[in-house]
């Protein structure tokens, strides 16, 4: 292993400093080295990557300009058609790209570079089926390539599922693999299905061939990954010293900061930026998110915007700091910052869609026309996607199908994509279908007048439409800006019906009536145990809650209470969820329906007062998200039998037990959760109107109030696996040993580069 980063002292040209221009966001400076560059060449091929490079500093027009020709012109070799290839994706002309791509497949059927660039284009556009084809197709035509390999695991992965990757694997000679990327790409599967030691064991054989030299990239995942094994310090700092004269110590604390930042150990993460300083925009956004996670938001902004005097251009920061002052409910500093003379170019005027999305979003009485908007998408040659996400919920939650599927349109024309396309993530595409379902059922310039309805209304038209989840939002939104007059509890009769106690019977047993308060209990739920030290952290935070009973369940502690409390169906409907997301969502409705009490994801940090976010609830606190209009199930609370939950439990029994294909968001999430309290409303309102005194017992807040109180949706490191909660494999011993491996390595690599020096 070579001991020390190259110290090359020749003369950088100006491709070369416009890319380390790019690197550090300075997309000013790496513009005029791209005008430096094209006036001094005419040659196609350099002249197409330079206009490669300017397409991805935002300069699309004048990308064009500098390729002139050559894009359009047939070229020598399939390295150039590649790179006309790459910069017809740049542009954001996908229909040009791929007919490009598919005319390259067919010149050049074993190679498998253009058929590599076909499948990543068509999975990039929501066709991975197609893909999976394609790359089935090519394998017998190269099978002795482990890139067409690895990259059908992959796609069996994304499309079929993690036993069809491994069944793509199988096959594979660990020794074919020679080239750092494959390497990383490897690697990086074995950790998505879970299986840590066949991970562990790939890194380790490439580092003990000694007759290459390390590639950084391959030395940044090694480092990073087995950062996560380490069960103290004393083997993360001798390792940062031995590696440091080989990537060089500003890498080595690069890495970890980027690890700290991506298991959630914010503390180590804002330790690790102030010994490395911000000498970049990039290192300054990551001190800020490291700031962020530790709920030091104030910190956080004013450290943005001293940094931003210092580097006034940067998207980076700007976008940091646009994220944090909309996250804190304050959408007005956000978007005055978009007003500065700096902020200009593509890339601001994406984030300016975005605020008038929110801007939309957070008003009230008649909507603003989205018409503009959607023109200023249409007008980009490349969309952000984050944008086209967050247009489309918003488009969805006000059932505005004509201007969605007009989105539809636009999204698939830019990416090429096919019929069998979805959108990403897949609760868009979720949420999209049932916008056309129910349209379908009302009509478009009905569904359309409901948007604009009163809450009476709407509460008709959802008893009549129950499974329609896009009414159920429309009554959600209504109840939310306006809310049921609430007549004095007196004037309100008990329930009819007597409460349920006894077990074991096919329905939930609830102690109360559903009238009571939200007891003083937080539930919470890890599937293993113990649970990893950074989930008990986060639980920490809502144990030390002043006068309030915590408990954390895990698997077996779940299916024990199910078993003694509900019986054998809902038992069997919870060993039936498909993976553990699934088992919390319908752990959650049980245990509030049973019990009570406030229930907190595993990723949800309390940082404020506990009292202060259930101040005012009655019988049922639930959050709406921001633009979608659904309910989050992250963090919520009820009263013990309450018929929102009690519905929405029973709900989720029945879609469970009969295996249901819908998403998990709409099985037993968020989509659930919004149709159960939707109805209830409507059925609660329709009882006020036939003159019966009723109290609607649901608080509908919004994800500002929530974020004022809480830190939610934090980053778990193994969450980044396809096991998604547990390593199927349990492989840190592995790690620890590659983590010391690696450092005796770098360590020997010092020591031969001293004596050589000597």
């Amino acid at each position: 292993m070579p001991a020390t980063a190259s110290d090359d002292t020749t003369p950088q040209t100006p491709l070369a400093l416009a890319r380390q221009a790019l690197a550090e966001g300075r997309r000013r400076r790496a513009k005029r080295h791209l005008r430096d560059a094209a006036a001094a060449t005419e040659a196609d091929a350099e002249r197409l990557e330079i206009a490669l490079l300017m397409a991805r500093a935002d300069s699309q027009d004048e990308a064009l300009e500098i390729a002139g020709d050559a894009l359009y012109r047939d070229q020598p070799g399939l390295r150039l058609q590649m790179l006309r290839l790459r910069l017809f994706l740049a542009l954001g002309r996908g229909g040009d790209a791929e007919t490009l791509a598919r005319a390259l497949v067919a010149a050049h059927p074993a190679d498998p570079r253009p058929v590599l660039a076909l499948a990543d284009m068509l999975e990039t556009g929501g066709r991975t089926a197609e893909a999976l084809t394609l790359m089935r197709d090519a394998l017998p035509r190269m099978p002795d390539r482990p890139g067409p390999r690895l990259r059908l695991a992959q796609l069996e992965l994304a499309e079929v599922g993690p036993d069809a990757a491994r069944a793509a694997l199988d096959p594979l000679e660990t020794s074919a693999i020679q080239t750092p990327a494959e390497v990383l790409q490897l690697a990086r599967l074995y950790a998505r299905l879970g299986e840590s030691r066949k991970e562990s064991a790939v890194l380790a054989g490439w580092l003990e061939t000694g007759d290459r030299a390390p590639d950084p990239r391959v030395l940044a995942y090694l480092f990073h990954r087995t950062l996560s094994y380490a069960p103290d310090a004393a083997p993360i700092e001798r390792a940062s010293a031995a590696l440091a004269p080989v990537l060089g110590p500003e890498r080595v604390r690069a890495i970890l900061l980027k690890a700290y930042l991506q298991d959630g150990d914010a503390a180590k993460a804002l330790d690790c930026a102030r010994d490395r300083g911000a000498r970049s925009p990039e290192d300054a956004s990551e001190t800020a998110r490291a700031l962020f996670a530790l709920q030091r938001g104030p910190l956080a902004l004013r450290y943005l915007r001293f940094c931003l005097r210092r580097w006034p251009e940067s998207l980076h920061l700007r976008k940091t700091l646009f994220i944090g002052l909309r996250k804190g409910g304050e959408l007005a500093r956000a978007t005055a910052l978009l007003d500065a003379p700096e902020a200009r170019g593509p890339a601001f005027d994406t984030l300016r869609l975005q605020a008038r999305i929110f801007a939309a979003d957070a008003g009230s009485g008649p909507q603003p026309d989205l018409d503009p908007v959607l023109d200023e998408v249409e007008a980009q040659a490349r969309p952000d996607e984050r944008t086209m996400q967050i247009l489309m919920q918003h488009l969805i939650a006000r059932a505005d199908l004509p201007r969605a599927e007009r989105l539809d349109r636009h999204m698939r024309a830019v990416q090429a994509l096919g019929p069998r396309a979805r959108w990403r993530p897949p609760q868009i595409a979720q949420q999209f279908t049932e916008l056309k379902l129910t349209a379908s059922h009302f009509g478009a310039e009905r569904l359309a007048a409901l948007a604009d309805a009163d809450a009476d209304t709407l509460s008709r038209e959802l008893r009549a439409a129950s499974w329609s989840f896009i009414l159920a939002q429309m009554m959600v939104s209504a109840e939310a800006s306006d809310p049921m007059p609430r007549p004095a509890p007196g004037n309100v009769p008990k329930p009819a019906q007597k409460p349920v106690t006894e077990t074991h019977s096919d329905d939930i047993p609830i102690p109360t009536d559903g009238t009571g308060p939200i007891p003083a209990l937080i539930h919470q739920y890890w599937n293993t145990t113990p649970a990893p030290p950074q989930v008990l952290a986060f639980a920490d935070s809502w144990r030390a809650v002043p006068g309030y009973t915590h408990r954390l369940y895990d698997r077996r502690t779940a299916l024990q209470i199910l078993r003694a409390e509900f019986g054998p169906t809902w038992v069997q409907a919870f060993r039936m969820a498909k993976r553990p997301a699934e088992e919390a969502d319908f752990l959650r409705l049980c245990m509030l329906a049973r019990h009570g009490g406030v229930w907190a994801d595993a990723d949800d940090v309390l940082t404020g007062d506990l009292a202060a976010l259930l101040d005012g609830a009655d019988g049922l606190l639930v959050f709406r998200e921001s633009v979608s209009g659904a309910l989050a199930n992250n963090v919520m609370a009820a009263a013990p039998g309450h018929p929102a939950i009690l519905f929405a439990a029973r709900m989720a029994r029945q879609d469970l037990l009969r295996r249901s294909n819908e998403t998990i968001w709409l099985k037993t999430g968020p989509g659930l959760l919004t149709r159960a309290v939707g109805q209830y409303i409507a059925a609660a309102r329709a009882r006020a109107a036939d003159g019966t005194p009723t109290r609607l017992r649901v608080t509908i807040a919004s994800e500002d109030d929530l974020r004022r109180q809480a830190a939610i949706h934090n980053p778990l490191g193994h969450k980044r696996t396809a096991a998604h909660w547990h390593d199927r494999d349990r492989g840190e011993q592995g790690f620890l040993d590659l983590l010391a491996r690696l450092t005796a390595a770098a360590e020997q690599g010092g020591e031969q580069a001293a004596s050589s020096e000597s």
